[in-house]
């Protein structure tokens, strides 16, 4: 708290105390530095939106097809997963999970697999 001179009841041989400018300016420092680490934070985080933007907003293409001369539909054996049709009958340069995909909105599937159930391929 800042008290003015003339509020003051000075006497003679009264002494006014100053602080020291060091303690204003390290707290000005302090202050500046707050809002630079702020303006760095906002711009990272700015920077991490654009990336996601442009780089998480395209969703995998679907294939069209599983591979050449795959069935047209298989049966389930014990222990099988989608990662293993995907990885046997999708083609080499399509993206499993993109296979998954069209495999589980082609049999109406949730993700699970009972054994016996017959799945149809993409064609």
């Amino acid at each position: 708290m800042a008290v003015r001179r003339e509020d003051l009841n000075l006497t003679t041989g009264s002494v006014v105390v100053r602080f020291p400018v060091e303690r204003a300016r390290g707290r000005r420092r302090r202050l500046e530095m707050q809002v630079r680490r702020r303006r760095l934070v906002a711009a990272i985080g700015a920077l991490a939106v654009a990336v996601l933007v442009t780089w998480g907003g395209d969703s995998p293409q679907l294939p069209t097809a599983s591979r050449t001369r795959a069935p047209s539909a298989v049966v389930v054996e014990p222990g099988q997963t989608l990662w293993d049709l995907a990885s046997r009958y999708a083609p080499s340069d399509a993206d499993p999970r993109a296979y998954i995909q069209e495999l589980e909105s082609l049999n109406h599937l949730d993700g699970s697999l009972q054994a016996g159930e017959r799945i149809i391929l993409p064609k």
